[in-house]
């Protein structure tokens, strides 16, 4: 608030103004304030002077009094003495008038004397007479100053009522200029109501201005992202369209070999992989995410002219380039083939190279990569099918760097990927279902290529750590082709043979593109490794030459040659590793197989001396992994469901021994259930399995194991049955309380009987029962007289019941049982039985 000569500038500035409501307000409320300060202050200063005066008044009024009773008591004590000498003195005159008489001089000068004291107490009541008046005449001037102070208040007072008129005036005057203010302010703010309305039609113009400029520059966004939708909706469609292209490829390719007699195989395969690309391409359109989506077109479009380049290779001979290859023989040896060759084939690369599908394809991948690795800088963390997608590009580029012979970059790239997928294994579940199915097509084949590159590698450098990766890599190798799905074994997970089985030995024979690789575990001592400088070509060749040998009833002559060959695949296999074996308290020998080698009975290799079987028991296992580290006891009664066809059925053959296999070992049995012949039906099976809850599964019958899952079977009396349906009939999920535990699968003549599959269809049966939770397979690598058969199947059984007696070393007795007998002792009659999972 504003006071005094401040209050009074602002007055008289504001007297020409024109101030706002709030400041007349401002000065109203200021005047008001120095107003009631003012009248504080007058009555604080009135009421100071009175109480002075008053004060003052009193003191005076009590000095005199003080003086007044001094001299009223100096004069009384004067009138006292008077009083007492006068009584003295009229005692004396009574006592002695005749003292008086005789002594008159003395009263003479005595009365003199009294009359001076008289004179001296009036002299003293005069002072004290005249100190009183003077006195009285100080009390007097006090009034008259208290009347003074009175009058001086009262004009005070008045000058203060007329300071409150002229306060009154000022504040009607302020009240009149309140309102002529407040008037003003009205039409103030009526003028700015107006204004203000006006604004906010100027504001509305300028805002639906502003929206239509909005509105066109929002066309003009949309337009763009039209386009560039547009674009993309152009690019995506263009890079299916590729994809269709290629698969129309194949389809032609197809079409044009399925009426050879060479390539009918190659036709069906060309038209399976026309449908998968095909079915990629549909795919893609699921995937929402664009970039993704695109960097998966690319990979799938990469992968298909890379399929493409090589069956064009195949159909045309030309070979992959390798170690004893070099790069420009390889591309002078494509531009050899006229362009006829080429439009037989087909009429869409006439007058091209298969050489430039190879470019196109690993452009492709160039661009696959580029786009993701823009997509993970922008996202510092990227998602896990933006990795995958990676891995499966790079697994591209290290496969088409080898080719071009970049063995350094082939192996860079396979090693990034693995490594990527393994940072995520423990997440693989979470990758897109359409991403995971693709790439699990694809990636397994590649943890090969690495598992190959890391061994050679080895070679060089020594260094354990490529060895134990080498081991790592094929262990998820082999998982991923049996589950079918992409599996990453960690290095901390893999598991050593000592915590399974410390009698027994794991052996991985990997057959690479130049060597053919052995890793070798023996319990609690560092991995031992073992190559045969072998193609796998001829690897293939070996493997096939010795089953071909197997599968015959061979002369002594043939049996030597038999034994040569076989000599050589143990060569290859172990060479110089068995010293050690030899050296442990080694029982038994778990293959980790690999490829061709699923299908081949490495029991029989021959050191010169001996089969394998003679020494050790044998058994083949897709990954350690599966083998669980608690091994299961066999119970002492066991429970067994016999099933089999001896009678000719369906145009298949009788198969006699299946009544005597089959008796013999129900014999064995204290609970078991039969159902041969027309008691075993589809649905009396399956009702059997799931009810029952057997352990044990032996089933004696045709079947038949093809190239393709369409041509696989299990004779039943009824029907024939498919893979699927047995796998389905002993899954662990219907029977988890008490799984199967062993499962056996006797066949005889059968057209094609491998429980492995083949190549393209890996681990076949075995990998299907595998999957169901079976633990431990028995079955036929081919056709085996059921005489045989028979024999060994009683002798597997009865070995099962013997305490200590693994299931490997019962199938072992029972092999060299058959071996020591002169009438089955070729390898033909014993060696191709194998036990597919746990041994123990």
């Amino acid at each position: 608030m504003l006071r005094g000569k401040a209050l009074q500038e602002a007055l008289a500035w504001a007297t020409d103004k024109n101030l706002s409501k709030e400041d007349y307000q401002f000065l109203t409320a200021s005047q008001e304030f120095d107003l009631r300060e003012a009248q504080k202050a007058v009555e604080l200063e009135r009421q100071a002077v009175e109480a002075e005066r008053i004060q003052k008044a009193l003191e005076a009024e009590q000095e005199a009094n003080r003086i007044l009773t001094k001299a009223q008591e100096r004069a009384e004590i004067a009138l006292e003495e008077e009083r007492a000498t006068n009584q003295r003195i009229r005692r004396r005159t009574r006592i002695g008038g005749v003292v008086l008489a005789c002594s008159l001089l003395l009263a003479i000068a005595t009365a003199g004397w009294a009359e001076q004291a008289a004179r001296r107490s009036q002299r003293q009541v005069q002072t004290a007479n005249d100190e009183t008046q003077k006195l009285q005449q100080e009390a007097e001037e006090l009034r008259s100053e208290s009347q003074i102070l009175e009058a001086q208040q009262k004009q005070t007072e008045q000058d203060l009522e007329t300071t409150v008129d002229l306060l009154q005036i000022s504040q009607d005057r302020i009240l009149e200029t309140e309102s002529a203010v407040e008037s003003a302010n009205q039409d103030l703010l009526d003028a700015r109501a107006m204004a203000a309305s006006a604004e906010n039609r100027a504001q509305a113009a300028s805002q639906q201005e502003a929206l239509a400029f909005q509105r066109v520059e929002e066309t003009y966004v949309q337009l763009a992202e039209a386009e560039i939708g547009l674009e993309e909706a152009n690019r995506r469609l263009k890079s299916i369209a590729d994809l269709e292209e290629v698969a129309e490829e194949f389809y032609r390719l197809s079409d044009r070999l399925k009426d050879t007699t060479y390539f009918s195989e190659t036709a069906s395969l060309l038209s399976a992989e026309g449908d998968f690309i095909l079915s990629q391409a549909a795919s893609s359109l699921a995937i929402e995410n664009s970039d993704i989506r695109q960097a998966f077109v690319f990979s799938s479009l990469a992968s298909a002219k890379l399929k493409l380049f090589k069956r064009y290779s195949d159909i045309l001979g030309i070979p992959i380039p390798n170690r004893t290859e070099s790069s420009e023989q390889f591309w002078n040896t494509l531009t050899l083939f006229p362009d006829e060759i080429f439009s037989i084939l087909s009429p869409k690369i006439e007058g091209a190279s298969v050489g430039n599908i190879l470019a196109e394809a690993n452009q492709t991948v160039a661009d696959g990569l580029r786009l993701i690795n823009q997509s993970l800088d922008d996202n510092p963390n990227p998602s896990l099918d933006e990795l995958a997608i990676e891995a499966y590009l790079l697994n591209l580029k290290g496969e088409i760097t080898h080719i071009y012979e970049n063995q350094q970059g082939a192996f860079s790239a396979y090693l990034e990927s693995f490594d990527i997928l393994e940072s995520m294994h423990s997440s693989l579940d979470e990758v897109q279902p359409i991403l995971k199915r693709s790439l699990s097509e694809n990636i397994a084949a590649y943890y090969h290529r690495l598992a190959d590159l890391l061994l050679e590698k080895y070679q060089i450098s020594s260094d354990y750590d490529d060895l134990y990766k080498a081991r790592q890599v094929i262990e998820s190798y082999n998982l991923s082709r049996l589950s079918q799905s992409l599996q990453i074994v960690s290095k901390e997970d893999v598991k050593q043979i000592e915590h399974i089985d410390p009698n027994s030995v794991a052996i991985y024979p990997i057959v690479g593109k130049s060597n053919f690789h052995t890793i070798i575990d023996l319990p609690g001592q560092p991995l031992e490794y073992h190559f045969t400088p072998l193609t796998s070509k001829e690897v293939n060749e070996a493997v096939l030459r010795g089953r071909q040998l197997m599968r015959a009833r061979l002369s002594s002559r043939a049996e030597s040659h038999l034994k040569d060959v076989l000599q050589e695949m143990h060569n290859s296999v172990l060479g110089s590793v068995e010293t050690k074996l030899e050296q442990g308290n080694t029982e038994t020998l778990a293959f980790v197989v690999d490829g061709v080698l699923a299908n081949y009975p490495l029991a029989c290799l021959y050191n010169g001396q001996n089969f394998l079987v003679e020494k050790y028991s044998v058994a083949s296992v897709p990954s350690l992994q599966l083998i669980k580290d608690q091994k299961k006891e066999l119970t002492t009664s066991p429970s067994i469901l016999l099933a089999g066809v001896s009678e000719s059925v369906d145009n298949f053959p009788a198969i006699p021994n299946v009544l005597v296999e089959l008796y013999r070992i129900r014999s064995l049995y204290n609970n078991s259930a039969l159902l041969l012949d027309k008691d075993f039906t589809i649905r009396k099976f399956r009702q059997a399995i799931s009810t029952q809850q057997h352990s044990i599964v032996h089933i004696a019958t045709h079947s038949n194991f093809g190239a393709f899952t369409s041509d696989n079977f299990i004779l039943s009396w009824n029907r024939r049955f498919t893979h699927e349906d047995l796998s389905n009939f002993v899954s662990s999920e219907i029977r988890s309380d008490n799984p199967i535990d062993l499962f056996v699968l006797s066949t005889s003549f059968s057209a094609h009987s491998s429980i492995w599959g083949d190549n393209r269809f890996p681990y076949g049966l075995a990998g299907q029962l595998f999957r169901s939770g079976v633990r431990t397979n028995i079955g036929i690598l081919w056709g085996i007289p059921d005489v045989s058969t028979a024999q060994l199947m009683q002798k597997f059984h009865q070995e099962l019941f013997v305490p200590g007696t693994t299931r490997a070393e019962a199938l072992r007795q029972a092999q060299l049982s058959l071996l020591n007998t002169p009438e089955f002792s070729l390898p033909y009659y014993w060696a191709g039985i194998v036990l597919v999972g746990d041994w123990r």
